[in-house]
């Protein structure tokens, strides 16, 4: 079993008067493939907030590798190890593709390996994509850019928020297959909100969010 790389023990998030998360909790080991599923409006977004430290807002325990964090380090902390793919792929529309992968190194002291970003770019087949404004792109080639953007930073974890929810079922099952043959690769954990049930066989664990707990889904 793979070492826990981040853990959280909740004992209430809520938003006014209303109760996300009461007594629960959830873990994530390194290098696994998790996916979060529950009813519109259960908190699921919330979660993939707390769990990556930009919600800080709630009463609890946090931990990233073992080391306790407190609500205000949290995303200062897990920021340089996190990469993000959502279902808005937010890509900048007037930069070509390989500028838009590049992005995070504008905001970094370091800089992307030539030898890495060429992996990268065979693994996801998007070579010819490269000098295409992001405009110009379909929304299966804009995910492809999206998920070559998150991995550049060789991240412990990747957080991504119903990436497939706008994609046909073509495009869905390429975006999964690229996200778990990328992850995998890379030794890179991934937490994964869907709402298809019938990709959760393509996970090492599943939980569902329902009654403001988090429990796990037995397949």
């Amino acid at each position: 079993m793979n070492p826990a790389l981040l853990k959280m023990g909740i004992k209430e998030k809520r938003f006014g008067d209303k109760i996300i998360f009461s007594e629960t909790e959830i873990e994530i080991r390194e290098g696994e493939l998790v996916a979060i599923t529950g009813p519109s409006g259960a908190g699921k977004t919330t979660l993939i907030r707390m769990l990556s430290g930009m919600d800080g807002d709630w009463d609890g325990e946090y931990f990233f590798k073992d080391a306790p964090i407190g609500p205000k380090e949290r995303f200062h902390r897990i920021k340089g190890v996190c990469s993000f793919v959502l279902q808005n792929v937010q890509l900048l529309e007037y930069l070509n593709a390989e500028e838009n992968i590049l992005l995070p190194f504008r905001y970094r002291k370091d800089r992307c390996d030539q030898s890495f970003f060429d992996e990268i770019v065979s693994t996801l087949d998007i070579r010819s994509l490269l000098k295409q404004k992001a405009s110009t792109l379909s929304g299966g080639e804009k995910q492809r850019i999206a998920i070559a953007r998150a991995l550049i930073v060789n991240p412990n974890i990747i957080f991504a928020d119903e990436p497939t929810g706008s994609l046909d079922d073509a495009n869905v099952a390429l975006t999964m297959n690229l996200l778990k043959s990328s992850c995998r690769r890379q030794g890179c954990a991934l937490v994964m909100v869907t709402h298809r049930l019938s990709l959760l066989s393509e996970f090492d664990r599943s939980f569902e969010i329902k009654d403001e707990k988090i429990s796990r889904v037995s397949l």
